[in-house]
């Protein structure tokens, strides 16, 4: 062999090893499904009737589903898959792994009301080859032992097959959903003691987010081991429901439990987003999952600093509100948003259908005291972190011409905004140029004084501090002149 073919060969495998392990794309997705009945909910009440938390306990009541359930699968199976029974860590109990000669896998186990199924990791490509696969050997079999689906599942995504080349990006994903509490509060699921958003933490928390977030932007955590430690060590210092020793970790919106390790782990260990709405069927599964990727191709393709919304603690959103956030969300990647909206609440389904809120984004609706209040909540209050939503501001005004209501509440938002900081007063100086240069409201002498006193107002550089000497110089100047 001679020497240049040497040098070719190592030069390939330079390329494959260094390209399989810098970036790992496309990420790997996994999930919890959860089954229960009326019967297992009875029983959980008594429990916790007579023991108290110690109710929360798995008894024979779960494990006799989970057992039934392996059976169910086993006789399914013939010579396509084997059911392998293990004592599980987490309760002791017996569970099940079911594998399938292609690799795929799951495991039954037990947990507090459920019979909880863990898929194996796999690609968006992988997944939706294994669809009718779930259906016939996870929900068949579900359904034909009297389980219901329950209320919320968790979405898990590998950390390194998605943003080992961008640990920014991995920061920016988990601060895109924590700047839209709504996603987490009945958009896409809604489970607020185990799964509490960002917006339902303690001031001081919120505060540890937001100086990782400058941290990252200024290149000082620049990777997600160093992020997931920060996340687990300072912004889930506390959990708003549950206490007792790992449950700051574990009861949060976007759990980082597994990412909490040193050295990092070099495999691809998971976060989870826990607030996420039960699938009927694997369809929805994998309709969460595509979504959920379109929505990390987006963060990796933002060139911006990662920006933080603080957003106030509400426990529930109106259905035109959660409508708004959803629609925002979907417009931002460019998607259809009826091919989505099956991953929604069936009440959220519902205000969809009615087109009052696409109506109000295309600013085709009427300016309504109700509907003016939507836009500068769920449109105007969102330039700071969404280009799609400051060009839609504009884009409305255009089609609005002298609506004084709209340009008055467009106005009061940027204003309020615009006092937070230097970059605040920047995009919002940059949003209120482009204001100003619509026809209508150039053409407005009073309107247009306003908004250039506004912009000269931002412009205008921070006179810097005296030092102490120059205070004391001022004041002996002043004393003996």
């Amino acid at each position: 062999m001679s020497v240049r073919t040497v040098t070719r060969l190592v030069a390939a495998l330079f390329v494959l090893f260094y390209s399989s392990t810098l970036y790992a794309w496309p990420p790997t997705f996994g999930t919890e499904f959860n089954f229960t009945s009326n019967a297992i909910e009875k029983v959980l009440t008594i429990r916790l009737k007579k023991l108290g938390d110690a109710g929360h306990t798995p008894d024979d009541t779960e494990q006799d589903f989970v057992r039934k359930f392996s059976e169910a699968v086993e006789k399914k199976c013939n010579s396509f898959c084997t059911v392998e029974p293990h004592i599980g860590p987490r309760w002791g109990k017996m569970e099940y792994t079911v594998r399938f000669k292609d690799g795929f896998y799951f495991n039954i186990s037990v947990d507090p009301t459920v019979v909880e199924v863990q898929t194996s990791p796999a690609t968006l490509a992988q997944l939706s080859k294994q669809t009718s696969r779930m259906n016939e050997y996870i929900f068949d079999v579900a359904k034909e032992l009297g389980l219901k689906v329950d209320t919320t599942a968790h979405l898990n995504i590998g950390a390194l097959s998605a943003f080992k080349d961008k640990p920014k990006a991995f920061l920016g994903f988990f601060v895109d959903y924590s700047s839209r509490p709504a996603l987490a509060l009945g958009v896409f699921g809604k489970d607020i003691p185990n799964a509490p958003p960002i917006s339902h933490l303690k001031r001081e928390q919120k505060d540890s987010l937001r100086r990782l977030v400058e941290a990252v932007n200024r290149g000082h955590v620049n990777s997600i081991g160093e992020i997931a430690d920060r996340i687990n060590g300072y912004v889930y210092s506390d959990t708003p429901t549950f206490k007792g020793p790992g449950a700051s970790t574990h009861y949060q919106g976007v759990g980082m439990k597994f990412l909490s390790r040193t050295p990092f782990p070099r495999e691809d260990r998971p976060f989870e987003f826990r607030a996420t709405l039960h699938p009927e069927r694997a369809e929805d599964y994998l309709l969460t999952a595509e979504l959920t990727q379109k929505r990390m191709e987006y963060i990796r393709a933002q060139t911006e600093d990662i920006y933080l919304l603080d957003q106030p603690k509400v426990m529930a959103y109106t259905p035109r509100e959660l409508a708004m956030e959803y629609l925002i969300y979907i417009n931002e990647l460019g998607l259809d948003w009826e091919k989505y909206a099956a991953i929604t609440p069936k009440s959220l389904q519902k205000t969809l259908s009615t087109g009052v809120n696409q109506r109000l984004l295309a600013g085709e609706a009427n300016w309504t005291t109700e509907n003016v209040r939507l836009f500068r909540k769920a449109v105007v209050q969102k330039v700071m972190i969404s280009p799609w939503c400051r060009q839609q501001t504009i884009k409305v005004l255009l089609a609005h011409p002298n609506n004084d209501a709209l340009i008055e509440a467009v106005l009061g938002e940027l204003s309020r905004q615009s006092r937070h900081g230097v970059r605040e007063k920047a995009v919002v100086r940059g949003v209120l140029a482009q204001i100003r240069d619509v026809p209508w409201i150039a053409q407005d002498e009073t309107l247009n004084g306003k908004i250039g006193r506004t912009i000269a107002y931002l412009d205008r550089k921070p006179t810097p501090p005296l030092c102490a000497l120059q205070i004391i110089k001022n004041y002996l100047f002043s004393f003996f002149r």
